[in-house]
């Protein structure tokens, strides 16, 4: 869908950063299923884990709208010993406690739906060049940038904070015709939550 394939896009920089200290998996598209996240998480051991889609408050979802990490699966001691970014709605409410509860090192993640502005209409096969979304894959890439250069879940989050009040500071001092998605980044910002 639309907003995946922007979320998608956001992750190009992220995997140029990570291939420079990380061996990197990614399971995209139908790669993007329990079976196959649940199998690495056991064999790879990852240090970090970052996911991308949707979700609600119980379940990051992949290809399909399949359920990935959930607590109906009770497969959150996966992610023991992780730090763990998800950018899915609502991920943040009871799926990332749980997560963190069962042992991550960390989570980052969002406790109402995660929204952003963009145009399809123009930017749908270049949503790297919408001028309405490049703020939202700013602040949100921020966390995992942190992550990839080895910051602390804590510091990731205050890195993004602070990305989020520079962002939102700019576009209301600059008179930018784009002033109309601060409250979208504010609310963004202010339900981004760290359980560290």
């Amino acid at each position: 869908d639309k907003i995946t394939r922007y979320v998608y896009t956001w992750c190009d920089e992220l995997i140029v950063l990570a291939r420079k200290s990380w061996s990197i998996y990614e399971l995209s598209e139908k790669k993007a299923n329990r079976k196959d996240v649940e199998s690495y998480l056991n064999k790879q051991r990852p240090n970090l884990v970052i996911f991308n889609g949707h979700g609600n408050a119980h379940s990051v979802l992949g290809h399909n709208g399949e359920e990935l990490i959930s607590t109906q699966h009770q497969n959150e001691h996966l992610l023991a010993e992780k730090n763990v970014f998800i950018r899915a709605c609502t991920a943040g409410l009871v799926l990332g406690k749980n997560i963190k509860t069962k042992g991550a090192v960390g989570f980052i993640g969002y406790k109402i739906p995660i929204s952003f502005w963009y145009n399809p209409t123009q930017y749908l096969s270049r949503p790297l060049q919408d001028p309405d979304a490049e703020p939202f894959r700013i602040c949100s890439n921020q966390v995992a940038i942190s992550l990839l250069k080895g910051k602390t879940v804590r510091e990731a989050h205050e890195h993004s904070m602070a990305t989020y009040r520079k962002t939102i500071s700019e576009l209301l001092n600059s008179g930018s015709e784009r002033a109309h998605l601060v409250s979208t980044l504010f609310a963004n910002m202010k339900n981004q939550v760290c359980y560290d």
